[in-house]
């Protein structure tokens, strides 16, 4: 799957895709206040869900290959 991932997002189309994406959601999220507020809070809620999950997922993943 990573090298999938890595040969999807080293062709030129995808890469100014995500580059183009990242760029408009900084400008967004700095555009004002609420937006900035609300999306620090939407990132900091996926990192501790990541986190928090990430020990179970690596102890049961092998189970359901």
């Amino acid at each position: 799957q990573e090298q999938f991932v890595n040969r999807l997002t080293s062709l030129p189309v995808v890469s100014t895709a995500v580059t183009q994406a990242c760029s408009l959601y900084q400008r967004t999220k700095e555009s004002n206040q609420v937006f900035r507020t609300s999306l620090n809070l939407a990132e900091s809620s996926i990192k501790t869900f990541s986190d928090t999950s990430k020990p179970y997922l690596e102890k049961y993943q092998p189970q359901c290959k």
